[in-house]
């Protein structure tokens, strides 16, 4: 379905399924893996979750605690997409 969005027109599962075969090929050529973990280690702060699961408890009156999780949350001008 995104594919369709993004070019206008419906693609077939094979389409996106060789496309993104070609893409992980690629990637792995160029190193892609070792250098995305190398830049990820240098971080001092990383945030990633795609879980649907509260990580924020409202338990600290409104002020965050040193160390606890946070959640980040990008909003793109597209309301669907956040």
């Amino acid at each position: 379905m995104l594919m369709a969005s993004l070019l206008g027109t419906p693609v077939s599962t094979g389409f996106v399924a060789r496309a993104l075969e070609r893409l992980a090929q690629c990637l792995t050529a160029a190193g892609f893996d070792a250098v995305m973990r190398a830049a990820l280690r240098a971080e001092d702060v990383m945030c990633a979750d795609e879980n649907p699961t509260t990580v924020i408890h409202h338990d600290t009156d409104g002020e965050p605690v040193a160390g606890s999780p946070h959640a980040v949350t990008v909003r793109t001008p597209d309301a669907r997409l956040v």
